[in-house]
């Protein structure tokens, strides 16, 4: 009988961790968007990673992720791979 209890509660053991571990390996990778503004620049980052990982680096940031790849694309103001950039050289208004 006690023989039983053990392998039954082993059992139940190695289901629990193959279910949380299938479950792990389920997370899509999509693109995660962070989006930093200051008084004088907006700084743009894009990632591909999970949903769970996609927090924002500062107060000054906020995120946004979706299922689907990060855009690709070249030039100015065109996102993709790391991001961009945009500043301003002029101090902003005060009010």
């Amino acid at each position: 009988m006690m023989r039983r209890v053990v392998c039954a509660s082993v059992a139940s053991a190695a289901i629990a961790l193959a279910a949380s571990a299938t479950y792990a390996a389920a997370e899509d990778v999509g693109c995660c968007r962070e989006e930093c503004r200051t008084p004088n620049t907006m700084r743009v980052m894009l990632n591909e990673t999970i949903a769970s990982e996609c927090q924002p680096s500062s107060d000054e940031c906020s995120t946004t992720w979706t299922g689907e790849p990060c855009p690709k694309g070249q030039g100015p103001g065109v996102p993709g791979g790391a991001g961009f950039v945009i500043q301003r050289n002029d101090p902003p208004a005060q009010r």
